[in-house]
């Protein structure tokens, strides 16, 4: 007898609106695919462009289904699957295809090289808010940038997970690191994720503001989310031979080289992928790392109220929605978060590395 599950849907693309909750007739896993029974998923500025019809990857209709984010139970395995065992806490790395594995439903299916185990002291409200945020930051600062003990790193828009991802991970190689946000208000909670320097970019010239944080050598490297003319003065800022990593594309105005194309060249490598989740899952398990978790809703009915809230909001911290009650999770009072994509572009230029990134 086939499980009936809820999902959520949308038949056109638009807003928030389109999305509905609806229940349906769970498929069997095929050949090295996973059925995972979900419960939670967290939110992505991805989503919204794609649900827009605005993404790198187009929504399938009838019946498209959303979410990049998640994390939940081993339910039932196809065959030529290895890694996992029913019964497995598991979470969904970045290299996931929304547009035929979306994570939005109360039994989810997925190739099983998009699932990796988590540690058992990292709740699942915690996992599924994981491997977004910190896949983006360790293949930009370890792969790419290569990162090293007493660099200076500017993180821009550093409010989103993306950025409290960043700043933990180029803190744990030993790097001096300065964040920005428009105004002073997210100001505290962004610095208690380790940062060293704070400018408000409303207020303060952002070229400035780091050659003199650098004694006029400029950054080594510099992460960005937004895009836009802005990138000129962050190129300005950059040290000679130093990286400019664009991971997301927040402006609304054209950026003068391009990201999206190159999106896979980090996220689809197997080897890299084990690496990251490897490393990343370490510093999780020894607890070196802070939870990026911000407003969390109940059940999978509550799916667009939260992507209403998501597009409504100025946010720090992930928005997450557990779907089960098999764990209990404290919310972070004051973390409310944007997520910028994660897409990856290499491009040099002048003797500076600028690369492009989307998560």
């Amino acid at each position: 007898m086939s499980i009936i599950g809820k999902s959520v849907e949308f038949n056109q693309c638009g807003d928030w609106k389109q999305l509905k909750v609806v229940s349906r007739p769970v498929r069997e896993p095929i050949e090295n695919e996973v059925r995972v029974k979900m419960d939670c998923v967290a939110l992505n500025r991805a989503e919204e462009l794609y649900l827009h019809g605005k993404f790198v990857e187009t929504p399938i209709f009838p019946h498209a289904g959303i979410g990049y984010e998640g994390a939940g139970i081993v339910e039932k395995i196809g065959k030529g699957c290895s890694k996992f065992k029913v019964g497995d806490r598991v979470s969904v790395m970045m290299n996931v295809k929304m547009a035929k594995n979306s994570t939005q439903h109360e039994y989810a299916i997925f190739p099983e090289k998009v699932l990796v185990k988590h540690p058992d002291n990292v709740s699942q409200v915690e996992a599924s808010t994981m491997w977004m945020a910190y896949q983006t930051a360790y293949y930009a600062l370890v792969e790419v940038a290569k990162i090293k003990k007493d660099d200076y790193v500017v993180v821009t828009a550093a409010s989103s997970s993306a950025g409290m991802g960043m700043i933990q991970v180029a803190k744990a190689f030993g790097a001096k690191v300065m964040v920005t946000s428009r105004t002073t208000k997210k100001k505290q909670a962004i610095m208690e994720y380790g940062a060293d320097h704070f400018i408000a970019t409303n207020d303060q010239d952002i070229e400035e503001e780091i050659m003199k944080w650098t004694n006029n050598k400029g950054a080594n490297i510099i992460i960005d989310p937004v895009g836009g003319p802005y990138v000129e003065k962050l190129a300005n800022a950059t040290a000679y031979l130093g990286t400019l990593i664009l991971y997301g594309l927040l402006s609304p105005d054209v950026t003068p080289f391009p990201i999206i194309q190159c999106w896979s060249k980090y996220a689809d490598d197997p080897i890299l992928q084990e690496k990251a989740a490897k490393w990343i899952n370490e510093k999780f398990a020894k607890k070196e790392f802070k939870s990026i978790v911000g407003k969390v809703f109940k059940g999978i009915d509550s799916v667009p109220d939260a992507y209403k809230y998501l597009d409504g909001h100025d946010l720090i911290g992930k928005v997450v929605i557990e779907f089960t009650n098999n764990f209990t999770y404290t919310e972070h009072a004051n973390r409310r978060t944007v997520t910028a994509m994660d897409v990856v572009c290499a491009l040099k230029k002048q003797g500076r590395t600028l690369y492009g990134f989307n998560g």
